[in-house]
């Protein structure tokens, strides 16, 4: 359905989604934080977005949101057990939660498959730097909203050839 002056929701709503995963990545580079508002409105938006794309579906995109959140907390609760300190912040889980809402099952896997892949060519190109100043904390939620932007394209079929 379009909006005033003819553009049609999806666009804006996809706008809004960018937006809020920029200001997303931009805070957690400056502040190694992934902000609670902006991640429930970014959570809100994407629950509006694949309710109206495809209400059918919306129930599945939830479940996804649900396992996502349930396999990262895991790998968050282990990391925390084996090494005593975080070794993903509690935010970036969230954020990986949120993403999958927006997602679904279709983009997923290559959410996460892209986001740890930057994440660890950043991490391995920076830890001699890091080392040296004793600070090894990274910003993850960048690489995770990269993730969430591929996935979404791979899902909708954006990028048919990469995905095909």
């Amino acid at each position: 359905m379009p909006l005033a002056f003819d553009v049609p929701a999806y666009l804006v709503m996809n706008a809004v989604l960018c937006a809020l995963l920029i200001y997303i990545a931009i805070v957690d580079i400056r502040k190694l934080i992934i902000p609670n508002g902006a991640l429930a409105l970014f959570l809100l938006v994407a629950g509006a977005d694949v309710y109206r794309a495809t209400p059918d579906a919306f129930v599945l995109h939830l479940l996804c949101m649900g396992l996502t959140a349930l396999v990262m907390a895991g790998f968050y609760a282990a990391v925390l057990f084996r090494l005593g300190h975080e070794g993903l912040g509690f935010g970036d889980v969230k954020l990986l939660a949120a993403g999958a809402l927006w997602v679904g099952f279709d983009g997923v896997s290559a959410m996460l498959l892209i986001a740890s892949i930057l994440g660890l060519v950043y991490g391995v190109a920076v830890s001699a730097k890091l080392r040296r100043s004793g600070e090894m904390k990274l910003p993850f939620g960048p690489f995770v909203c990269i993730g969430i932007v591929a996935g979404k394209a791979l899902s909708a079929g954006v990028l048919p050839y990469v995905s095909s």
